[in-house]
């Protein structure tokens, strides 16, 4: 079975709806997200040229052991701005994959979203996590452009 997820900057629930914008939201542009991953995990590669938003990291011993590889796919929006990073189970492996994960989120503040069942979770603990808007939520939110100096 396939456990696809998505890495994502959630709005919390305090927030209206009304009040979202996307810059709210997404995660940054390529570069910076890039830099984010970087500043966490030295490892992180973006190794083919032709597709400049998969990205693959492997186990460093400064993290968690070596036992775990990732790939990540940047899901890139119509103005340049990383939204989320997916991945799935079949595109990493090794008992430290999941704690790697949980690392990053809680170093960045983003959240894992379970693509098929549409709610946010705590990879560790598979709970549930229901204080944030969900990416249906914030699509349908906010059409307001995105301001780069922001970033």
């Amino acid at each position: 079975m396939s456990w696809d997820i998505a890495l994502m900057r959630p709005i919390p629930k305090t927030i209206p709806l009304e009040q979202v914008t996307s810059d709210m939201y997404v995660m940054g542009t390529r570069e910076d997200v890039i830099a984010e991953l970087r500043r966490i995990c030295r490892t992180v590669t973006f190794p083919n040229v032709n597709n400049p938003n998969t990205g693959l990291l492997e186990g460093e011993l400064g993290i968690q052991g070596e036992d775990y590889s990732i790939e990540f796919d940047f899901l890139e929006a119509e103005n340049g701005f990383i939204d989320s990073i997916w991945t799935n189970n079949h595109r990493w492996f090794g008992d430290d994959a999941i704690d790697i994960l949980h690392q990053i989120c809680q170093t960045t503040g983003w959240r894992v979203f379970d693509v098929l069942s549409g709610i946010f979770i705590n990879i560790q603990t598979g709970d549930v996590e229901t204080d944030w808007h969900g990416p249906e939520d914030l699509s349908a939110a906010s059409s307001e452009d995105i301001d780069p100096e922001a970033y």
